[in-house]
């Protein structure tokens, strides 16, 4: 992180950052429509690996959150080119399912683009959606094909904020490149000084769920290698503290998993068949969660994290459980600053336990940094 700060100094220095903070990809979407409009020379050079060529199409203005497509630019003699834009939120992939639907139904063969700063892991940085293909693009390609091809002789006021912004998005994605995980061995919340220094510029959240969606992909990858199939996870961040879980289903729809959130680390049970907010419905979790109290053994956890791990929390040593209402109970220990390697081996732990409770992971496509899968607990539990 050595070379963090002096970014940092650069981006606060830079008046576009401030202008930006207040409506953030809006800003973005907004700047790049303006580009498009007021350079469109420029935006057929910048753009030009991912326009498809369309002889019929004629230019027409860039279209914002039309049908609730981020930014829609249409040039002439190319099929309209649609960004989805994720400058601080994460890469949705269901999203992007959706929104494939929506777009061959109102254009021809569109060229379909992710543009964010997170890098979203697809195999040669596409991914097919029912033969349409989604292309990510970083932010920080886009402001070198920018910062490369600015008017010869800049110096009117239109040229001076098309400049700023080229090198704005390229500080932005270097503070991202530094902040993402890197290696396994790597704790998954940065080290304070540099939270703080993030804090600064207001970046800690997108740097904390950056490193969580980083995290939770890796982990989702080997439990969807190592059962066959893909295992219901959600990775965020939230309330300040990063959110990682994932979840199996049991026979006759409950779930069994765990939950990484604000140095806990949950082994849960989600019973939406006993779903309910009455003193009943909970007595009737907690008596099913007795009748599984080998799920809630912390054994594995502590052979991960070692002897500081053994510690339980006071609803355990009472013989009691944590509730989240309406569905959700749990035990949890306290897991203070884990690396990536120990998050994975116990993920991989839980899934082995989980298939031994006769759970099938489940079938649908994970949710990734859009819709929560369950609620977040946003503070520590009660006990």
């Amino acid at each position: 992180m050595e070379t963090l700060a002096p970014i940092l100094e650069r981006l606060q220095a830079e008046p576009l950052w401030h202008a930006s903070l207040g409506s953030r990809e809006l800003f973005h979407s907004n700047m790049l429509a303006w580009i498009a409009d007021r350079f469109p020379a420029e935006t057929k050079v910048t753009f030009a690996p991912w326009l498809e060529r369309a002889s019929a199409s004629i230019a027409q203005a860039p279209s914002r959150e039309a049908l609730h497509f981020d930014l829609v630019i249409q040039l002439g003699g190319y099929a309209p080119l649609i960004i989805e834009n994720k400058m601080y939120a994460l890469p949705d992939e269901e999203q992007l399912r959706r929104y494939t639907a929506r777009a061959i139904k109102r254009f021809v063969h569109p060229s379909l683009v992710l543009l964010s700063l997170t890098n979203p892991g697809w195999p040669g940085a596409s991914y097919d959606v029912d033969g349409h293909r989604w292309r990510w693009v970083s932010y920080g390609d886009l402001a070198k094909r920018l910062l490369g091809r600015l008017p010869p002789e800049p110096g009117g006021f239109k040229e001076e904020v098309l400049s700023h912004y080229a090198q704005l998005v390229e500080l932005v994605q270097a503070v991202a490149d530094q902040v993402d995980i890197h290696d396994q061995g790597e704790r998954l919340l940065l080290p304070t000084t540099v939270h703080e220094a993030l804090r600064e510029v207001r970046m800690t959240d997108f740097a904390g769920k950056l490193r969580a969606y980083r995290a939770g992909r890796l982990i989702k990858q080997l439990l969807t290698g190592s059962s066959g199939t893909n295992v219901r996870t959600w990775a965020n961040f939230s309330n300040g503290s990063p959110v990682l879980e994932a979840f199996s289903e049991l026979p006759g729809g409950d779930e069994v998993g765990w939950q990484y959130q604000a140095n806990q680390w949950r082994l849960t049970l989600i019973l939406p068949s006993l779903s309910g907010r009455s003193d009943e419905d909970r007595a009737r979790r907690e008596a099913r969660a007795r009748e599984m109290m080998s799920w809630f053994d912390f054994g594995p956890f502590v052979e991960i994290m070692g002897p500081a791990a053994a510690t339980p929390s006071r609803a355990e040593i009472r013989q009691e459980f944590n509730h989240y209402a309406p569905d959700m109970v749990y035990r949890y220990r306290r897991l203070d600053h884990p690396t990536v390697t120990q998050l994975v081996e116990l993920a991989i732990a839980c899934d082995a336990r989980a298939r031994d409770f006769g759970a099938a992971p489940r079938s649908r496509a994970p949710v990734w940094g859009g819709v929560t899968a369950r609620p977040v607990i946003d503070r520590a539990p009660k006990v």
